[in-house]
């Protein structure tokens, strides 16, 4: 995000830099994101379909995202103009395949609502929603509104000073398209659930039946393996330029991420919240994926597994493919002795255990562990537990 505001500050124009945020949940984790995790991701996607100059900022673990085919989501973009003749019921139920919620008010991105001749929509890529005024069938305006008080304003690329404007965009409210949920739900049919505790079964019977129906819900990212196959590099425009800062930890930062990742998925079905199976990786590795035969975002490689991200062997290939690449790497060998003691920090996220485990081996050999985090209660019940004795401050 730092990156990101300086970029947008040394462009001048904050509207061309996007941030593709990192999900908030870990590869097998069956949460709900959070709404601004989704706008930011969303944001991207939608600057980068849209064709003109963007600056996108993103992270390693962000990079390894399964995405929906860039063509499938960029013709589920729905482009509205004054003038333009519409079928107003057809055009909700769009809307409602493509995560966007009915609400009887307007109050936030991603929602919709009609009264009449008007139909309010809030764009999950714009700063206001949008008020679509109708005579028959035509819009006849358009116009980004507040939504605390339901005056017109001038929103963000608004020439009008009433907020008026001359097209608006509606984008997808979710970066899986839910009409390919059946083609998921006839790969998930033949799991066998009996192995799951009741509440986990009841959830996935319900995700499942959201699934064959084709119907957006909130933990549809979850089954991203059996849906899509495509990467953020396949949104890319030809000839882009791809910077890269520090590709060794970039790399390292993936092959954590899928280590993290086994561990976690052997703890939920040792726990019976996930089926044995689902999303299992191979033994062969993964495969190196090439650049798009036809072009970018109009045909991409298959995965060899049906995993819930891409291995850094699967995104390699595709990255070394870039005909405009930057490499920032940091030159160690003048630091001598020092370089040799410094080594890349294992992440602990999701390895409460772990991190929990070496504190104590550290605190039995005399040293004094520090550690931060946003869960210190939960770790110093647990640390408690292991005989140890935290502070909590």
């Amino acid at each position: 995000h730092r990156l990101s505001e300086e970029l947008a500050a040394w462009s001048g124009d904050e509207g061309a830099v996007a941030v593709f945020a990192e999900a908030d949940a870990l590869p097998y984790e069956r949460i709900s994101w959070d709404s601004a995790t989704r706008l930011q991701r969303l944001n991207a996607l939608v600057k980068l379909s849209g064709g003109s100059p963007v600056i996108v900022v993103t992270s390693a673990r962000a990079l390894a995202s399964r995405l929906a085919n860039p063509a499938a989501f960029k013709a589920n973009i729905v482009a509205l103009r004054r003038g333009q003749r519409i079928r107003p019921m057809e055009l909700l139920t769009r809307w409602l395949g493509q995560g966007y919620a009915p609400e009887t008010v307007v109050m936030e991105p991603g929602t919709f609502s009609r009264r009449g001749g008007i139909i309010d929509v809030w764009p999950v890529n714009a700063d206001s929603p949008v008020r679509i005024e109708l005579f028959g069938d035509e819009i006849d305006s358009l116009r980004y509104f507040d939504p605390a008080t339901q005056r017109s304003l001038s929103a963000s690329g608004v020439r009008s000073a009433d907020g008026s404007a001359d097209d608006v965009v509606v984008p997808p409210a979710r970066e899986l398209l839910a009409s390919e949920g059946p083609k998921g739900f006839e790969q998930l049919r033949g799991f066998d659930l009996s192995g799951l505790d009741e509440e986990t079964r009841g959830d996935w019977e319900r995700d499942l039946g959201h699934l064959e129906r084709g119907e957006p819900f909130d933990r549809l990212e979850f089954f991203a393996p059996y849906l899509d196959s495509a990467t953020l590099l396949d949104y890319l425009p030809e000839g882009a330029l791809v910077v890269l800062d520090d590709p060794d930890g970039i790399a390292r930062a993936l092959q954590e991420l899928e280590t993290q990742a086994e561990e976690l998925r052997g703890q939920l079905v040792g726990r019976g919240e996930l089926p044995e199976g689902f999303a299992a990786p191979s033994t062969s590795g993964g495969r190196r994926l090439g650049p798009p035969p036809s072009g970018r975002g109009v045909e991409f490689n298959a995965p060899t597994d049906n995993l819930p991200y891409w291995r850094w062997q699967e995104l390699e290939s595709r990255l070394d493919a870039e005909k405009r690449r930057l490499d920032f790497v940091m030159e160690v060998d003048e630091w001598g002795e020092l370089a040799e003691s410094i080594v890349p920090v294992e992440a602990y996220g999701g390895k409460v255990k772990a991190v929990l485990e070496e504190a104590l081996e550290a605190q039995q050999s005399g040293g004094r562990v520090v550690i931060v985090s946003q869960q210190d209660r939960r770790l110093a019940e647990q640390a408690d537990d292991q005989a140890m004795v935290p502070v909590v401050t």
